[in-house]
């Protein structure tokens, strides 16, 4: 006999993902009553969810699973370059002692955690809440961007608009590209923006990001734009500009950023950003769509390891040795002031281009190097690898197939010696 159910309100689909069915099941029961709750068994299969399902607004995961695994799943989700991914609350299963998988989830991109043994109510609170704060977030973001579509000027933030950010900047790269210069290409993001505006609140977001515009104002040159493209999205285009100096510039407005506190009635706040950085000449972008979605793809990288930072580039096959060029403060100190030392680094950096990890498929995938896999596995590192492990095995798989064939070839050669001499 077919159960009848009651029609859940629009915008309340749930997708859990958990290798155990127990689980799934317990999560659909004590959901199902509020919302339209969908399943998968692991990361990979959630993720192809994701692609199709546009309905879906919140995620539950755990992080144990095979295929792909929560980390792995959660970088590809914040990864993504579209935004209704990208940008999806995330609630993820930890053990109530679990504090190491929860930093790494959180690094990862996590919005919230539900612990086991799980309760119905704080898991159903936590879900309604988040559903609302996304769905309530993206009618202020379409507002912004029709206000920016039709304005020089941010109205809140009186910042450069979207629409003339982009205009200025393809201006820009045809100005250095006619007379041979370089110019770079800023994205900033406020560090847990959307827990800021759950403890805090509409004015006090406003007031943020106003003050947040008016340090990056203050921070940068005469000649650089600055612009909000976004809710809480802000970029800088540096002209006539070389990567070394627009990465210092990068570091100092992390540091100016993170030592002032925000004020807010009687309320103080510290406040960091992710800024992720790409340039016309060492990432070879002459066109401004590209040098910003490059950007972008910095900032999450930039995110995804604890936000505060500032990442260039994730070095590849040419300086396999290198880490990724990231500027963060010492761990367990103060932010310090950026010095010298960006120079070297920068200059160590070179003209590689590279891009921070994405999803299985993606182009930027292709730009980690094989020798730099091989040193990551050697460190006990190979979490790292998964967002990239289909793009190293598809570059590796001619090489083996030749291996293949000619290891074969010399196999047979050898055979027929021994049988012609006799041996």
């Amino acid at each position: 006999m077919l159960e009848t159910q009651q029609a859940k309100p629009a915008g309340t689909r749930v997708l859990v993902v958990d290798d155990s069915k127990v689980i799934r099941q317990a999560i659909k029961k004590m959901l199902t009553a509020d919302f339209d709750v969908v399943t998968s068994e692991d990361g990979e299969g959630g993720w192809q969810q994701l692609l199709h399902d546009g309905e879906i607004k919140a995620l539950i995961t755990d992080i144990d699973m095979p295929v792909l695994d929560g980390y792995a799943f959660i970088c590809r989700i914040r990864a993504s370059e579209d935004d209704r991914i990208r940008d999806l609350p995330i609630i993820t299963i930890t053990g109530a002692e679990d504090d190491e998988t929860k930093a790494r989830a959180y690094a990862c991109g996590s919005t919230d955690f539900i612990t086991k043994p799980l309760d119905a109510i704080q898991l159903k609170t936590r879900v309604r809440a988040y559903i609302r704060y996304d769905q309530h977030a993206r009618v202020l973001e379409e507002k912004v961007g029709v206000l920016a579509d039709d304005a020089v000027n941010d109205p809140l933030t009186q910042l450069s608009s979207r629409r003339y950010f982009l205009q200025r900047g393809t201006q820009d790269i045809s100005h250095c590209l006619r007379h041979n210069e370089d110019m770079s290409l800023l994205r900033l993001d406020i560090d847990d923006f959307k827990k800021i505006y759950k403890q805090h609140g509409d004015d006090a977001v406003d007031q943020l990001l106003v003050w947040f515009a008016k340090l990056l104002s203050q921070t940068v040159r005469t000649d650089d734009t600055v612009a909000r493209i976004a809710g809480s999205a802000f970029a800088v285009l540096t002209p006539s500009t070389t990567r070394a100096d627009a990465l210092q510039l990068a570091d100092r407005l992390r540091v100016t950023i993170a030592s002032q506190a925000f004020s807010h009635g009687d309320n103080e706040t510290t406040v960091t950003a992710s800024i992720g950085l790409a340039s016309v000449r060492a990432d070879r972008r002459q066109d401004l769509e590209q040098l910003l979605r490059l950007a972008d793809e910095r900032l999450l990288h930039a995110r995804s390891e604890g936000g505060n930072r500032v990442c260039a580039s994730v070095l590849g096959d040419v300086l396999a040795e290198a880490e990724e060029v990231v500027l963060a403060p010492p761990p367990e100190t103060a932010p310090v002031a950026a010095t010298d030392s960006v120079v070297p680094l920068t200059a160590a950096m070179g003209g590689t281009a590279a891009a921070p990890p994405a999803a299985p498929g993606d182009d930027t995938a292709e730009m980690i190097g094989i020798d730099r896999a091989l040193q990551l596995l050697e460190q006990g590192r190979g979490d790292r690898l998964q967002p990239f492990i289909e793009s190293l095995m598809r570059r590796l798989e001619p090489l083996l197939a030749f291996y293949r064939e000619s290891h074969g070839e010399k196999t047979q050669q050898t055979a027929r010696k021994k049988l012609s001499s006799g041996k």
